[in-house]
């Protein structure tokens, strides 16, 4: 067994991902560290998905309970959520924050993938962030990829180029 398969937090997509590099490749550093960012960013979604907020008395206290590197969680915490107001410190993601971290992650979860920007399934991803595959095709489809259902019923992603981004969605009219 792995290392990886021993200890701590490991999902099933991040440890196929990591078995599915070839460590003779000059790629081969890039792709791990971004599998690690992407490890301890998926610990950091489901923290907030439990509950929809982090408490903690200041910012250090949120990372602390999260057990991520200092760097990395203010990082995140910058990009994915907003201070609390009230008497309760800690920090809270609004629907918006989540959707942006949603999109993030799968991105980076493609580009772990290789430089292809293609994965033959997204479905082990999907249920390792707790996510419905038909939102992350949609998510994903807004970024620019192109999403297909396979006859299997896993859904492949690549980025085709020239990038060709669908039209702006346009709010009802009243």
């Amino acid at each position: 067994p792995l290392y990886w398969e021993k200890k701590g937090f490991r999902p099933p997509s991040l440890v196929a991902l990591l078995e599915s590099i070839d460590l003779s490749r000059k790629s081969a550093p890039f792709r791990i560290k971004v599998v690690f960012f992407l490890a301890l960013s998926l610990k950091f979604h489901s923290k907030i998905l439990r509950r929809g907020f982090i408490e903690g008395e200041s910012l250090d206290d949120c990372i602390g309970g999260l057990f991520i590197p200092h760097e990395v969680g203010v990082r995140l915490f910058e990009l994915f959520t907003a201070p609390m107001e009230g008497k309760e410190g800690g920090f809270v993601a609004s629907k918006q924050q989540k959707s942006r971290m949603k999109s993030h992650f799968l991105i980076l979860y493609i580009t772990a993938s290789g430089k292809g920007m293609q994965v033959a399934s997204i479905d082990q991803v999907c249920k390792d962030m707790k996510l419905d595959t038909k939102e992350a095709s949609l998510v994903l489809r807004e970024a620019g990829f192109v999403v297909k259902k396979s006859g299997k019923g896993d859904t492949s992603v690549n980025l085709p180029i020239p990038l060709k981004f669908p039209p702006p969605k346009r709010g009802k009219r009243t």
